[in-house]
């Protein structure tokens, strides 16, 4: 394993010369080196974050921006999303990108908000700028609408609480000065009222986020820290307005309530906060509100939301955009990829007048006409790319940490509670309220309510340092329940590309047989090229003629090679091919199978190979599926999943995969 030159992440190294963990990376790298940009690498803390791989990215995938541009006075300015911000050299490194432009003015990019705002002059680059910005791994789109996050929300209920907590501990300073009734009546009875004032709106305002989690756990029949804090927090008031109104003034902590409610707040506060950074960097908002869409009119075209398309739509699609409808296509042929579909990035061929699906890439070199055969809201993309709703994630459980400590904490402490007002209630009733009340106030877990966020903060930092972003708050105590794992196969437990499995047939062939495989192979980007130009060195011939016929092979002369050498029809060498497995992906999977988790196999890629491969994963055929579409692979998870599965894919066609499953 070796560190990637551009992001720093480990990877393991195919060829001596690998030095990135992909193409994007290497890009990216000898950009900044042409560009004298690579004190980015300096002002960087830690790792960054991959590219990836994109073949698709050209400038015109940018051609919704220059709708977007406003004029104001001799500048023209323009507001966009950005994501793929990792820290502050990220910043750095898009503002230098942008003052090497020509007709550069001012840029600010807010890395809280996920937004940049342009200045510029006339004949300013606009695609092309972001086009370098893509290739550097930062992705750009139409600005959405903000929501306030609820960081955000809860940062405003503890601003007021701290306020709240401050001046009660101001007015509780003189009581516990000396302040008393019998001496001052008038400032006694003003300062405790106002304290009381003060406790009940600091538990209106701040305590009500505790209670209401508490109700909604109760109501599902879950028990959960959150019923614990409540609980403390409403006896400790409550004892405290007893002992207030019982003029029993040792059992009094409106002031220390305030503080804990203001702690734990701030606790929420830093867990929301960093899952809100986590959402932004994974460009899991605004899918759907952002794709805008060629639409073509007698007068010309215009940009319009994707929303907006209808049946029976002529709409444009550039090479490197996706099909937002299922479309009849009016051009001869066109060249499209499923790989948001299927997973698998295979080209397909399509003739006039027939159907593509949704959510094909156009993968040609030309634009293409075609005519929308449903609406847009009854599209299959739609699914695809909608993100989870806020009633989804309302509807789960804050945090199942500790569930042995939640469910039973508040019962004892309600019973110790008991037992002490018992005993020494012969006392007297206000020192048994004192002692009661003052045990309630210490035994609230309000050092555990900050304690937990605080501890899943850390762990959430230390997982993205590593690569791995936690989206939800819960997703760390749900995965303790997990028992099985539902893999996607390309791009997931494999990499996409093939392996030679008999190199050695290669070694049989003479010298005219190796030049005329080097000359056809290096010639085509099919995975099975690819394969065998790993193992064959030669010298490029400018003048041979080599064509490829896509399922069909390539052909030079008198050779042809489709998976198999031949001459003249006669076949001089067979070549065996699987597909290339991630590094460890073996052991993993065995570890996990010692663990007692069951693992299944979900593609659209053929039947044929999905059970070869499970065959090679030594994955039983029962539980391994080919040949099916995102819907089929979210069934297949709903009815087998009991609360306890995780799905792990790559693509936005498991999407509908990653709702079903409980992980």
């Amino acid at each position: 394993m070796i560190q990637c030159r551009h992001c720093g992440l480990q990877f393991s190294r195919k060829k001596n010369d690998d030095y990135f963990c992909c193409s994007g990376c290497h890009f990216a790298h000898d950009f900044l080196e042409n560009a004298n940009l690579t004190r980015f690498y300096d002002l960087r803390n830690g790792a960054g974050l991959a590219v990836g791989e994109n073949p698709y990215l050209s400038a015109e995938l940018f051609d919704w921006a220059p709708a977007l541009i406003q004029k104001k006075s001799d500048f023209y300015s323009l507001s966009l999303d950005i994501q793929g911000l990792h820290c502050a050299a990220c910043i750095w490194l898009i503002e230098q990108v942008f003052q090497k432009e020509p007709h550069a003015v001012r840029i600010r990019v807010n890395s809280s908000l996920g937004q940049t705002n342009l200045i510029f002059k006339n004949d300013f680059p606009v695609r092309d700028f972001l086009l370098k910005l893509a290739h550097l791994g930062y992705l750009t789109a139409p600005q959405g609408q903000q929501k306030p996050t609820e960081s955000n929300q809860l940062l405003f209920r503890f601003a007021i609480c701290s306020a709240l907590a401050m001046n009660s501990m101001v007015i509780s300073a003189a009581f516990y000065l000396g302040l008393t009734r019998a001496e001052s009546p008038l400032i006694y009875a003003a300062f405790s009222w106002t304290n009381l004032f003060l406790s009940a709106l600091c538990l209106w305002v701040g305590g009500s986020v505790f209670f209401k989690s508490a109700y909604w756990a109760l109501k599902q029949r879950v028990i959960h820290l959150d019923l614990p804090i409540a609980l403390g927090l409403a006896l400790g008031f409550l004892g405290s307005l007893i002992s207030f109104f019982s003029n029993t003034q040792n059992a009094i902590y409106f002031d220390t309530l305030n503080i804990f409610v203001s702690l734990m707040l701030l606790g929420r506060i830093l867990q929301s906060r960093i899952i809100h950074h986590n959402r932004s960097l994974l460009l899991s908002d605004n899918s759907i509100s952002n794709l805008n869409i060629r639409r073509v009119k007698n007068t010309g075209i215009e940009l319009v939301a994707a929303q907006k398309i209808t049946q029976d739509t002529e709409i444009l699609v550039v090479p490197g955009e996706v099909l937002p409808c299922q479309s009849e296509l009016l051009e001869l042929q066109a060249t499209c990829s499923l790989e948001w579909i299927q997973g698998e990035s295979e080209a397909h061929i399509y003739k006039q007048h027939e159907s593509i699906p949704a959510g094909a890439f156009n993968i040609g070199k030309q634009a293409i006409r075609l005519k929308t055969q449903e609406d847009f809201a009854s599209s299959h993309l739609v699914r695809l790319l909608a993100a989870p709703s806020e009633e989804n994630e309302k509807n789960q459980v804050t945090s199942q940490l500790l569930p042995i400590l939640s469910r039973y904490y508040a019962l004892g402490v309600l019973f110790i509670a008991s037992i002490a007002f018992a005993v020494w209630f012969p006392v007297g009733f206000e020192q048994a309220l004192s002692v009661t009340v003052a045990l309630l106030v210490v035994t609230c877990p309000c050092a555990i309510g900050l304690a937990t966020p605080l501890a899943l903060d850390l762990a959430i930092v230390r997982l993205r340092r590593s690569g791995i972003y936690i989206r939800n708050t819960d997703f760390l105590s749900r995965l303790l329940q997990v028992r099985k794992f539902f893999f996607d196969k390309t791009g997931t437990l494999t990499l996409g590309e093939l392996e030679l499995l008999n190199p050695d047939a290669l070694k049989k062939l003479d010298t005219t047989e190796k030049n005329a495989l080097f000359q056809m192979v290096s010639r085509s980007n099919h995975p099975k090229c690819k394969a065998i130009l790993r193992y064959l060195q030669g010298k490029l011939d400018p003048n041979a003629i080599v064509t490829e016929t896509r399922g069909v092979g390539m052909s030079w002369e008198s050779w042809e090679f489709s998976g198999a050498l031949k001459k003249n029809g006669q076949t001089q060498a067979i070549f065996e091919f699987a597909e290339e497995l991630k590094e460890d992906v073996t052991q993993q999977l065995y570890m996990l199978k010692k663990m007692g988790i069951d693992f299944y196999l979900l593609s659209g890629d053929q039947p044929s190979k999905v059970l070869e491969l499970a065959k090679r994963l030594s994955i039983p055929k029962e539980y391994a599926w080919g040949g099916l579409s995102p819907e089929q692979k979210a069934e297949k998870i709903i009815k087998l999943d009991h609360q306890d599965s995780l799905m792990i894919g790559d693509g936005i066609n498991d999407a509908l995969a990653f709702d079903a499953a409980y992980c």
